[in-house]
């Protein structure tokens, strides 16, 4: 009796749990088909394992099917319409991937949400190093970076580095590090905010902040806090608070060994200091980049500082070029130069480029340098002029020219790679189509391009017929392959008809992406159908002329025929 009681206790418990465990994953309600959760977020690379999607309006009918974004379909089992599972195979790249639900056309996707870890150590663990459970969690700290001035004045510009790294043992989702101290230091571009996404387990990240000190800031040494906030894999927020010292020095008064008092009396202005830095950049045109592409890249440079600039340099993909690549210079150098420019000016500078037409889809940090040269004014050889047209550049700075600061900057390029698809009627003709007279549509799509594609799904529409079990899934597509589609069609009536094919496909950023192309076809009438008399036979459509009749005209001389 007791052992009945007690095992009628366990499944309770288990039983609670579940819908815990169920209620927190389901929380979200859904007017289609959508994901709510997934578990775990976090499998080993070298085993792989099985994941848990959580949603609604899963459909058994239609075949869904789990899509891991930047790899393909995974094997998923229905279990119900509110779960499905699938299989993660070992071996693939670490890193943070998008899922994606696919049944007839209909999907949703909840993105950045599982993680492929590193392959898991093949020794065997010391007892007293086993995690407990439910320890898991991610764990991002703020450090102090390297700052090109420790100690500062008033009125300088200085940049405060920080790196911020994600000590814990669990990916850290959403991570934004904020100044919380902005009545000590004011940002230059205005944000006190930056937003790093995702951190890996061990990733570290350096954030560079352009700054000035805040009004009436005294003197001595001082704490500037930072907020640090981040989400683990249950989306439970995190925040901490992290201080990062610099000392505020006061310019004394020059001359004698005893401090100057105050008097009325006016006194040398000293000479300010300039400061440049890149405010912002732009591509023209804007969009997206592909290989084969040539574009103008423009930079917005602000002299920040109370003086006029001394002449500088301003370089990118660094000084030698050795960083520009998959990106090369057209019709110019990658350095440029300048005179100098007003306090407060700013100063928009263009380079030419084009995208090499090896390149991988992917984000390229190309670096910028601003840098001062020692007497200024001097164009140093190999080094392209800046013309006299640009915002900022030219004539004779207005203000005591001063010395300026090195600056450095990174402009980030998103360069996609689109894939080459061909898309032909299987057979290489156009199907003939007859009004009200249903087809087997067969359309072959080959891979032209020399990287794979990950096809989701592949439809087929048209306003002029009916077309039916479109929405092929299709998977990863490799180069030099095709994959044959094949749909039914009910032509309406006669006369031109446009079939839109539309390529679902996640590129290599896991984003997802389409390509469309447009078949125009023709529709025939339905042919009339021939009168039958009411004998049953055929009325002829040629008669001969009787023999009689042929005798009288040929005595005559008129022909029969």
């Amino acid at each position: 009796m007791r052992l009945l009681k007690n095992m009628t206790l366990v499944i309770i418990a288990l039983l609670t749990i579940t819908s815990i465990r169920l209620a927190n994953v389901q929380a979200q309600t859904c007017t289609e088909l959508c994901i709510t959760g997934i578990e775990p977020i976090e499998i080993p690379s070298s085993t792989g394992g099985q994941i848990t999607v959580y949603g609604e309006f899963f459909d058994e009918t239609l075949n869904p099917v789990v899509i891991l974004a930047g790899y393909g379909a995974l094997p998923t089992t229905f279990i119900s319409t509110n779960i499905l599972t699938a299989t993660v195979p070992a071996g693939i790249s670490q890193g943070t991937y998008s899922v994606r639900v696919v049944q007839s056309g209909a999907s949703a996707q909840v993105n950045n949400r599982l993680y492929i870890s590193e392959a898991s150590s093949n020794s065997t663990p010391e007892p007293t190093a086993s995690p407990t459970p439910g320890f898991s969690r991610p764990n991002v700290i703020l450090q102090r970076g390297n700052a090109n001035q420790l100690t500062v004045a008033p009125t300088e510009f200085f940049i405060l580095s920080t790196i911020v790294t994600n000590k814990g043992n669990q990916i850290a989702l959403d991570v934004t590090v904020s100044i919380a101290s902005t009545d000590i230091i004011i940002p230059i571009d205005g944000s006190n905010v930056r937003s790093l996404g995702t951190l890996a387990v061990g990733q570290a990240v350096t954030v560079e902040w352009p700054v000035k000190l805040g009004k009436d800031v005294a003197e001595g040494p001082k704490s500037v806090k930072f907020d640090v906030n981040y989400y683990d894999n249950k989306s439970e927020k995190i925040s901490n608070t992290y201080e990062v010292g610099l000392t505020v020095l006061i310019p004394k008064a020059t001359g004698g060994g005893v401090a100057a008092t105050k008097t009325p009396t006016p006194t040398a202005t000293a000479v300010g200091n300039a400061q440049l830095i890149m405010t912002g950049y732009s591509v023209n045109p804007p969009g997206e980049l592909k290989p084969g592409d040539q574009f103008q890249l423009e930079l917005q440079l602000l002299n920040v500082g109370n003086a006029s600039s001394k002449g500088f340099l301003v370089s990118i993909g660094g000084e030698d070029g050795g960083s520009l690549k998959p990106f090369a210079m057209l019709n110019s150098a990658n350095v440029r130069y300048f005179d100098g420019i007003n306090a407060q000016q700013v100063l928009k500078v263009t380079f030419d480029l084009i995208v090499s037409g090896k390149a991988e889809a992917n984000i390229y940090n190309l670096p910028v340098k601003i840098s001062p040269l020692e007497g200024g004014g001097n164009n140093p050889a190999n080094v392209t002029p800046a013309p006299t047209s640009e915002s900022g550049a030219g004539g004779t700075p207005s203000s005591p020219s001063s010395a300026t600061n090195s600056f450095s900057a990174i402009v980030s390029l998103l360069v996609v790679d689109q894939p080459q698809l061909k898309m032909n009627w299987t057979g290489g003709t156009a199907p003939y189509l007859q009004a009200s007279a249903p087809i087997l549509l067969s359309l072959e799509i080959s891979n032209i391009g020399a990287n794979t594609v990950n096809i989701s799904t592949i439809d087929l529409t048209s306003p002029q017929m009916d077309i039916t079990n479109t929405g092929v899934l299709v998977g990863q597509l490799a180069a030099g392959t095709s994959t044959t589609v094949e749909v039914n069609a009910f032509p309406y009536q006669e006369g031109p008809a446009d079939i839109l094919v539309t390529v679902n496909y996640v590129n290599a950023l896991n984003s997802a992406k389409v390509i469309e192309q447009t078949f125009s076809l023709t529709v025939d009438a339905i042919p009339p159908t021939p009168e039958v008399p009411e004998g049953g036979e055929e009325t002829p459509t040629d008669t001969e002329t009787p023999w009689i009749l042929r005798v009288i005209f040929g005595f005559f001389g008129i022909s029969t025929e």
